[in-house]
């Protein structure tokens, strides 16, 4: 069945007949109390679905022979919103990734699929639209205004014009603009740039929402991006931050992924500092498929967020009617009442918060495969993303033809995982006769590389310190925001490889070591995601992090972290198609220090 976002004339008619009792429902649920998202009470009633709608909440007796669900004893909410993620960071396509949400809990969210824009344009954007509809997920949009997002230091197989983000932005699923970056627009208003603001100005004309990425802008900073109508954030550090945001209008974003922990970090500065909570939602941002279990999702960030202080109601309506209030279709989904979807999770009880049943478009989770396909036939068009040709040795040259010394001085980038920012040291290297060997180095040291996708001269070399990998090499083809190939390991021989197995495979994850590969992961959608089941995929990032540990990696996301070594918009040094990267001022730094 390939789905409706939003209902059909039939479909409402079919409600107000449930609701009148002209038709019978197509389930009850039973026995159970709602969430009442409004007045922040459970209550006990029975509800009533038409199809996909609720259509009645009562304390009636279902009529007889109704198909009913008992839930006595359980506490029944609206479906979880996860209002910011970036699907592509979970390595599943879309009919995967809505498989395993709405088994978590998660039946709606909001996405921009900006990554597949700078890798398959406007086509592949409106593809993975389409295969949500083989899903009964609440797949909204936020529409990038143009990719790729530096075009002055980046090279993507395929951009984003302002003008294809006019047409996205009609869409009806669209609710409004994603990721606008707090010092680009600054810096846009400055110069007099009209052409972004131009995009801005229509998204507001038609009421749609610009959504923030702020990170670090505050003071007149942040009143000028508010100035221009940014309504969210979900960029927050800090308590003071999160203060100040509010206080001016905004509404915050907490994350909680597989590398953001300020769920954990912020939370409790709504009761620290007497902030409204219904000005906060829970979001993820990125998280890996490996993380998007029922206890490990949304439930997650509900325990952490009620750990900090937050009362256990204020902490569902973050994750479901306040979300969708911002966004404005809360007369749909993240509330309980007729004419919302009958998207439904059902808890054991709410200390727990253990999910027993989920229940979407009024269909219990694990009888949904008998109403909707969870099929979607991709675009050829949308695979082989990945043009250029293999990496040779002589891409991996750092040292000049007429270098003479026994030493040299390199730069490396360093990680904080704690922040998720990386630091610039300088680190001499012995030379072996003549040339630079890591391999024979005992120093915690790594080859870095990125590679463009399309254009072949374009390979940024640089040097990892304090990964811990002993040997083999690894190599991605996730590079936020631009998806370069990035690869990493002891041996020169090994990160080419790595690399050209990626590009063989045009997209993917590898670890291997002496030719052999140890663990390897396909992602041949845009050459960012699988195909497979996710069952399949989980197994597969499971055997990736193995094999890394299993070789010295020590850093606590060994894989996850490796896409975010490229990523140009973050502090504050990265790896890029031309070299080490100094992302404040976008200058590029060369890895080797030549002695004078």
């Amino acid at each position: 069945m390939k789905h409706q976002l939003f209902p059909s004339a039939e479909e409402l008619r079919g409600i107000g007949e449930v609701s009148l009792r002209e038709q019978e429902p197509s389930l009850v649920l039973t026995g159970g109390k709602y969430l009442n998202v409004y007045t922040g009470k459970f209550v006990r009633k029975d509800i009533w679905v038409a199809d996909r709608f609720i259509a009645k909440l009562t304390e009636e007796e279902p009529p007889e022979g109704a198909n009913v669900i008992d839930v006595t004893g359980k506490y029944i909410v609206p479906g979880f919103i996860d209002g910011h993620i970036h699907v592509e960071s979970t390595l599943l396509d879309p009919v995967n990734f809505s498989n395993l949400a709405i088994h978590c809990g998660v039946t709606g969210i909001v996405t921009d699929f900006h990554e597949s824009g700078v890798t398959c344009g406007k086509e592949g954007l409106l593809a993975m639209k389409r295969a949500f509809e083989s899903t009964p997920l609440k797949a909204f949009w936020a529409t990038p205004i143009s990719l790729p997002f530096l075009p002055e230091i980046q090279s993507t197989v395929s951009s984003l014009s302002t003008d294809e983000a006019l047409e996205l932005l009609d869409l009806p699923e669209t609710l409004g603009l994603s990721e606008v970056m707090g010092e680009k627009f600054v810096e846009s208003i400055k110069e007099g740039d009209r052409e972004e603001l131009e995009v801005i100005s229509q998204a507001l004309e038609r009421r749609k929402l610009p959504e923030g990425h702020l990170f670090k802008t505050l003071g007149d900073e942040l009143d000028a991006m508010i100035g221009l109508g940014i309504s969210s954030d979900h960029e927050p550090r800090e308590k003071d931050e999160v203060e100040e945001k509010v206080e001016k209008g905004l509404f915050v974003m907490l994350r909680e992924g597989t590398l953001a922990s300020e769920v954990q970090k912020l939370a409790g500065t709504i009761v620290e500092r007497n902030l409204p909570s219904e000005r906060f939602g829970l979001v993820s941002d990125d998280m890996l498929a490996r993380d998007m279990t029922r206890e490990g999702y949304m439930v997650d960030k509900l325990k952490k967020t009620i750990d900090s202080g937050v009362e256990t109601v204020d902490a569902l309506k973050m994750a479901t009617y306040n979300v969708a209030r911002h966004l404005r279709v809360d007369n749909l989904v993240g509330t309980i009442k007729p004419g919302s979807f009958a998207d439904l999770v059902v808890l054991d009880s709410l200390d727990s918060l253990d999910i027993g049943r989920v229940i979407c478009s009024g269909i219990p989770a694990e009888e949904l495969k008998s109403e909707y396909s969870f099929e979607a036939s991709y675009d050829e068009a949308l695979f082989n993303r990945i043009p250029r040709p293999k990496l040779t040795d002589d891409d991996l040259e750092y040292l000049p033809n007429d270098f003479e010394g026994d030493s040299v001085t390199v730069r490396t980038i360093s990680l904080n995982e704690t922040n998720r920012f990386t630091d610039l040291n300088e680190l001499e290297v012995d030379l072996i006769e003549g040339s630079l060997d890591l391999e024979r180095e005992d120093e915690d040291l790594l080859y870095l590389v990125c590679a463009s996708r399309v254009e072949e001269d374009n390979v940024g070399l640089g040097f990892l310190e304090d990964y811990g990998l002993r040997e083999g090499a690894l190599a991605v083809s996730i590079a936020h925001d631009h998806h370069g190939i990035v690869a990493l390991g002891k041996r020169r021989k090994d990160v080419i490889e790595a690399a050209n197995w990626v590009i063989d495979n045009q997209g993917g994850v590898v670890y291997l070591k002496n030719g052999e590969v140890l663990a390897g992961l396909p992602l041949p959608l845009a050459g960012l995601m699988a195909t497979d089941d996710y069952s399949e995929v989980k197994t597969k990032i499971a055997e990736l992090e193995r094999a890394l540990r299993d070789n010295g990696a020590t850093w606590k996301e060994p894989l996850f972290l490796s896409f975010w070594l490229g990523m140009e918009v973050a502090p504050y040094y990265r790896i890029s198609e031309r070299g080490i990267l100094s992302t404040e001022d976008n200058t590029v730094l060369p890895s080797v220090i030549e002695p004078r």
